[in-house]
């Protein structure tokens, strides 16, 4: 029997030799490759989600909460009081993470790049493709191993190690935009 599955292909971004970008990918692990997760707390909110809260270290924690469908993650950090930052939804039935971003906000002007949590990406096992969308009207489906590839590291403050980013150029996402006649619906 013949494997015919088709091998998945990603363009590289062009490099230019006019200014190399420094990262800062020599910096040891801000956070263990395999934390020690503590679970803080099981609840169920009034509209039927399961709630759950993951220390990640003594400070900082994920809050999960899920139904049969849906998966909504959020980040609360110790240093910004009760705010909690989305992260996205997960559709468990297309194994994909719905992000949307502002992009007078979240565009990191210096690489005209839209950044990923590093953590977050590493760690996916409940999504494959993120559905990524921002307030101008552009849509991309982004396989989570292209970021994991081919994103560019920043670091920018040390909030218990969730700053590490991996940033895709406006550029790069191009090859992976869904047009306004498609469905965005995946």
């Amino acid at each position: 029997m013949e494997n015919t599955a088709k091998a998945e292909t990603f363009e590289a971004a062009p490099t230019t030799e006019a200014e190399p970008l420094k990262y800062d990918v020599d910096l040891p692990p801000l956070v263990p490759e395999k934390p020690v997760w503590k679970k803080v707390k099981k609840l169920k909110s009034k509209d039927g989600f399961t709630i759950r809260q993951f220390f990640i270290d003594d400070d900082n924690y994920l809050q999960i909460e899920s139904n049969d469908k849906l998966i909504h993650m959020y980040l609360k950090l110790k240093s910004e009081g009760t705010r909690k930052r989305e992260i996205g939804t997960v559709t468990k039935s297309t194994r994909t993470i719905q992000m949307r971003r502002m992009m007078a906000v979240h565009l990191f002007r210096n690489l005209n790049a839209y950044g990923f949590n590093d953590y977050i990406l590493r760690h996916a096992t409940l999504f494959d493709n993120i559905r990524l969308s921002d307030d101008v009207g552009n849509h991309w489906k982004v396989p989570v191993r292209y970021i994991r590839e081919y994103g560019k590291y920043k670091h920018f403050k040390n909030n218990g190690g969730f700053e590490l980013q991996r940033f895709v150029s406006l550029e790069d996402l191009e090859q992976f935009r869904v047009h306004n006649s498609e469905n965005r619906r995946f």
